[in-house]
């Protein structure tokens, strides 16, 4: 007689030890994303408890109270798109880790509130129908500017102020092409008496929004004291901007004026290391302030992102230089700054 074979399906279920695992690995972020950005992708999902980012890699590990915790934030992670603005990118890469993330004790930790259910759905929150005579007032701003910033952008402020432009690092020109490119940018005047730049926006808004912007950038900026007035306010089209005494840079097409003769000390009296382009290096700028906050003499480290480079400062000059060796020893691309890394107080 003939046999039959009946095939059953047949389910694999996870190990004890897969089961018990409440750490996800978290990939295929944007290239663009930072560190940080990365590092606090799940924080508000149920659960979270800590997270630890790669910097070599960009991946991310993160930490949840539970398994199933775990899960629904992976599902949820890899379901949903990580940048509303290109949906098409879709979700990121998430799966069960491979063992656990150690957490750390830090003493008083945060506990941060989530507006996420049990298993990483949002959870509705109770809520009772009332007119609309007695509805709560609107919610305030997305920005907080600080008070020493000028308030708000209801007190009417539309520029912003970048003093210490050379010892920040930066020239006029730069200054005008970083704000250039932020919306609402109208014009850019430059004081040579106070090395300061004053950046016009078209609202108040506008200007709030660059103000935060700065830090991300690395310049420190703030809200003037009063708006940037324009020759020929309602006079009609190609009104042009009146410098206040001092050359302004509105279409940036002549030469700034000379820079000021430098007082810092230059040649072998250097205390600050260059390193350049850092993607093309496989760098990020957290991993290299971790690098050489471990050497001696280490100081502070500033990132500049338009040129994509890090500058290192050392508390003398010869610190500097043996930090110097020992990062090539390391394979890292890093030279001596024409100048030493302004330190403000």
């Amino acid at each position: 007689p003939a046999m039959t074979i009946v095939e059953t399906p047949c389910q694999i279920h996870p190990t004890p030890s897969a089961m018990s695992i409440s750490t996800i690995v978290i990939a295929g972020f944007p290239q663009d994303a930072p560190m940080r950005e990365r590092k606090n992708a799940a924080r508000l999902l149920a659960g979270f408890e800590s997270a630890h980012c790669n910097l070599k890699s960009g991946t991310v590990f993160a930490k949840f109270d539970s398994p199933e915790s775990a899960q629904a934030a992976a599902d949820f992670l890899s379901t949903n798109p990580y940048d509303m603005d290109d949906e098409a990118a879709g979700g990121l890469k998430c799966e069960l880790a491979k063992r656990e993330l150690e957490v750390r004790d830090t003493p008083q930790k945060k506990i941060w509130p989530t507006p996420f259910g049990k298993g990483g759905a949002m959870a509705p929150a109770p809520m009772a129908m009332a007119p609309m005579a007695r509805m709560a007032p609107a919610p305030a701003p997305f920005y907080s500017a600080p008070a020493s910033y000028g308030g708000p952008p209801s007190a009417g402020i539309d520029t912003v102020a970048v003093t210490k432009v050379t010892q920040q690092g930066w020239t006029p020109e730069s200054v005008n092409d970083l704000f250039g490119s932020m919306p609402g940018f109208v014009v850019c005047q430059y004081n040579e008496r106070i090395d300061g730049c004053f950046v016009k926006f078209n609202s108040a808004r506008a200007a709030a929004a660059a103000v935060q912007k700065g830090p991300a950038v690395g310049v420190q900026v703030q809200l003037a004291k009063r708006s940037l007035e324009l020759e020929g306010k309602g006079g009609g089209k190609g009104a042009a901007a009146a410098p206040p005494s001092y050359p302004a840079y509105d279409s940036w097409s002549a030469a700034p004026p000379a820079k000021k003769p430098r007082t810092e000390p230059t040649g072998g009296n250097v205390d600050t290391l260059a390193l350049m382009k850092l993607a093309t290096q496989g760098l990020t700028p957290e991993g290299v302030a971790a690098t050489f906050a471990g050497m001696a003499g280490y100081v502070t480290y500033q990132y500049n992102e338009r040129i994509d480079g890090c500058f290192i400062k050392f508390s003398d000059a010869g610190t500097t230089t043996r930090a110097k060796s020992q990062a090539a020893s390391m394979g890292l691309q890093v030279e001596m700054a024409k100048r030493s890394l302004q330190v403000l107080s």
